[in-house]
């Protein structure tokens, strides 16, 4: 049944994104800093400022390719690239 397939994989790709959060959230300082270049506080205060700018580009529905990343990880992803890793060493 594709319906189900589908709403299965909604499923699956909504838990990798909660588990990258959580590895997000559990890395040590010294980690986190190797890994984005700047520590945690700087990096809320980044995401705080661009958060609300993040957001309302978002749909407020889900479409055909599922829900977009959180805004934490848009910016995990992007700084993880910038400072010289992949983004997918954030999964």
């Amino acid at each position: 049944n594709l319906a189900w397939r589908k709403k299965l994989t909604g499923r699956a790709r909504l838990r990798d994104r909660l588990q990258a959060m959580r590895k997000l959230d559990e890395l040590p300082e010294k980690e986190f800093k190797r890994m984005f270049r700047l520590d945690r506080a700087t990096f809320n205060a980044v995401l705080k400022k661009i958060s609300p700018g993040l957001e309302r580009r978002m749909p407020s529905k889900a479409h055909a390719r599922g829900r977009a990343l959180p805004p934490k990880l848009m910016l995990a992803c992007a700084l993880r690239f910038l400072a010289g890793g992949s983004y997918l060493d954030i999964c």
